[in-house]
């Protein structure tokens, strides 16, 4: 990105210190029980689609139920890329990489990213994660919710690229140099496991 970014006035909500704490506050107990439930029920729903594999009529919404539960992996690695789960940094990191691995995520790219997203929200074109207008429609959204061989290549594609140090957007571009040497190895490090 050749332009300088702006500087954004954000409005600040008046919130005193003691309360912002609070609400920041992270439980391992709580971020675990979460966890817990939702891979568990991910589990359930795979046994449960492995037990009626013959019965289409059984197994076409079970695999729906399953893949609306998978698909939340990546919010999970939103939060847990902000580290606002457990109060262990350690969890953090361990349960960051785990789903991001499941959710074929690079957690590295994410957070370099999310963290350029967080400065310019929606401010355009300095935010560039997040671009809209966005173009839905009901194909796409068909493809999204059942099966989208598309995405999938598009996913492979991508992580071939960040394995071999490359990224294919003028944003990621602008990403890539962001990242210190240790950042960019630790990325395709990354990329090279989860192929």
């Amino acid at each position: 990105m050749s332009h300088v970014p702006r500087t954004i006035n954000w409005y600040r909500v008046p919130l005193d210190p003691e309360t912002l704490k609070t609400l920041h506050r992270r439980s391992d107990l709580k971020g675990g029980m979460q966890l817990a439930g939702h891979l568990g029920l991910i589990g359930i729903l795979g046994t449960v689609a492995w037990h009626v594999r013959h019965t289409p009529a059984l197994l076409i919404p079970v695999l729906f139920l399953y893949g609306t539960c998978y698909a939340f992996i990546l919010n999970a690695t939103h939060e847990l890329s902000h580290r606002s789960v457990f109060k262990t940094p350690f969890l953090n990191e361990f349960f960051l990489r785990l789903l991001s691995f499941f959710g074929w995520r690079s957690y590295v790219m994410f957070w370099t990213s999310h963290a350029e997203h967080h400065k310019y929200t929606l401010h355009q074109p300095d935010d560039l994660e997040v671009v809209l207008p966005a173009n839905l429609s009901l194909g796409g959204f068909l493809r999204a919710a059942f099966v989208d061989p598309f995405a999938f290549a598009q996913v492979l594609r991508h992580t071939i690229t960040l394995s071999l140090g490359k990224v294919d957007s003028g944003w990621e571009t602008h990403l890539l140099e962001t990242l210190k040497s240790d950042k960019r190895a630790s990325l395709i490090r990354w990329a090279r496991f989860v192929l």
